[in-house]
């Protein structure tokens, strides 16, 4: 668990770097790598342990809505994991575990480490979705790009080298949207997708005041 907490930001600024690309084949392979580090973030370990490996289903609304109660308080100890440098949060909750286990059971969590369970495949889901919606948009330019070399084909008079540029554009802009589209291997089980998508909005409300 501590494992994916401590890599998250670096996640970010993969989005971040990413979403700035322009050329072609290199968009095209972003949203495979960013896949990648996030399945590599949340597999902390093998063996099926549900506390560390993201592949085990663990969310269920019974524990979304602990963890939305648990953000109502006005003085939440685990706001300092959705502060930009959870680094640092982590070595506060390390630090002073036994404050945390009180918080979290508090809610009906067995302790920090259930919380942080939730909290953590919470965070994978986000970061998921939005890597998906970069793809999205990301194969759409690229498949706009592609259309545009195929119609300069259709010139006539077209110089060989005019017409070699094209088609590997067209070539390079084809192979980058067929890896954008390999959905390649999950970061979070299907059933803890869903029940964050579930509670998405209710979530994303909630942690406001936390990101001030």
């Amino acid at each position: 668990m501590r494992k994916v907490l401590c890599t998250v930001p670096l996640i970010l600024v993969l989005l971040l770097v990413s979403c700035g690309k322009k050329e072609p084949g290199p968009v095209g392979s972003v949203g495979k790598k960013v896949s990648q580090a996030v399945t590599a973030s949340s597999r902390a370990e093998k063996g099926g342990d549900p506390l560390k490996d993201y592949k085990v289903p663990y969310l269920n609304d019974e524990k979304m809505v602990h963890f939305l109660d648990s953000l109502k308080e006005s003085k939440n100890p685990f706001e300092i994991l959705f502060k930009a440098n959870s680094m640092s949060g982590l070595s506060q909750i390390r630090n002073e575990v036994e404050k945390f286990n009180d918080y979290a059971k508090k809610y009906g969590f067995q302790g920090y480490e259930d919380y942080m369970a939730v909290w953590g495949r919470i965070t994978v889901a986000e970061i998921v979705v939005a890597a998906e919606k970069m793809k999205e948009g990301t194969i759409k330019m690229l498949e706009g790009l592609k259309k545009s070399a195929e119609e300069g084909l259709k010139r006539p008079n077209l110089s060989s080298e005019e017409r070699k540029d094209l088609e590997q554009q067209i070539a390079e802009n084809t192979k980058s949207i067929e890896e954008m589209k390999d959905p390649g291997e999950q970061s979070i089980s299907k059933e803890d997708m869903a029940v964050y998508l579930k509670y998405k909005d209710q979530i994303e409300e909630a942690v406001k005041k936390y990101k001030k």
